[in-house]
Order: structure tokens, then sequence, then C-alpha cells
């Protein structure tokens, strides 16, 4: 299953969102969008979960989490990573 996880800080990284949704299963391929302008203080990434249950349960648990001051947005995406 693929996962959107928008409204992260500027300086987060891949390591850093692996092991927050690690927590919940197994994490495949995440794809970091940072956007080309680097003031830019929000931008989102993609994380593929191969358990659709665990990554159910990711999205449950994460969305509207505070991550470094910021309210993560975290739902299901139609998108292929």
């Amino acid at each position: 299953m693929n996962i959107y996880a928008g409204n992260l800080v500027a300086d987060t990284t891949e390591s850093q969102i692996r092991r927050i949704f690690s927590r919940f299963g197994t994490v495949g391929k995440i794809t970091m969008d940072r956007p080309p302008d680097s003031n830019a203080i929000h931008f989102f990434c993609f994380v593929e979960m191969p358990n659709r249950s665990e990554a159910l349960e990711a999205i449950q648990e994460l969305d509207g989490r505070n991550f470094s001051g910021n309210r993560l947005s975290i739902k299901e995406s139609g998108m292929t990573v």
C-alpha cells in the first residue's frame, strides 16, 4: 500500500521517515518530493508498506500527529512509488 506523508519539515530525512513508519511494520520504497525552492518550509513524500493492515495502522496512528512542530498529514495514496 502506498501512503502520502505531507506537511513534513524541510530538513526531514528518509531515515527519519523509515524509522517513524517502521514502528508499524515493513517499509519498502520511500520517495521524497522536495520542492525546488530551497526556502520552502514544507514538503511531502510517499511511503510504500507492503502489508495493508500495517499501512492502515500507520495511517491511523500518524495522521495529525506532531512531528518537528508540524501536524502530519498521512493518507492512503493511489500513486505508485
